[in-house]
């Protein structure tokens, strides 16, 4: 799970996930090659949310590192499931022998939109993303 990185920056005028938009720094350290989510935002019926922000990783002994800026946007309409709008804008730039990865996508099963590093097999990375996102009902 995520980490708040030292709690909200700015949040709301009604709070988080709420109207309004978050700022905040989340951090998370990926030992291998597992999917790690660094954002994870419900959506409910009838909202919407839009992310924007950047992300970086680097590998422990700071030999390889990777940074992308992210906007994107997802919303759910009335018994739908959450959709993606358009495709995210960014583009991962990494200088590592392997294959870290940032990616952007709508998670149907559990109704959210999902920001997810990976890292790299036999290796200890630490990501950080400074992300702000709007919500609206």
């Amino acid at each position: 799970m995520p980490t708040v990185l030292t709690d909200f920056i700015t949040r709301g005028k009604s709070g988080s996930y709420v109207d309004g938009t978050d700022h905040s720094n989340y951090i998370v350290t990926t030992t291998d090659a597992t999917a790690t989510a660094l954002l994870s935002i419900p959506l409910a019926e009838l909202e919407g949310v839009v992310i924007h922000g950047h992300i970086s990783g680097f590998r422990s002994n700071l030999t390889a590192g990777l940074f992308r800026s992210v906007t994107c946007a997802f919303r759910r309409a009335a018994a739908g499931n959450v959709t993606s709008v358009g495709a995210a804008f960014g583009t991962d730039v990494e200088d590592s022998a392997a294959a870290p990865t940032v990616t952007v996508f709508a998670d149907t099963a559990n109704q959210r939109a999902i920001i997810r590093v990976t890292g790299v097999v036999a290796e200890t990375w630490r990501w950080e993303g400074h992300l702000l996102f709007t919500k609206i009902k």
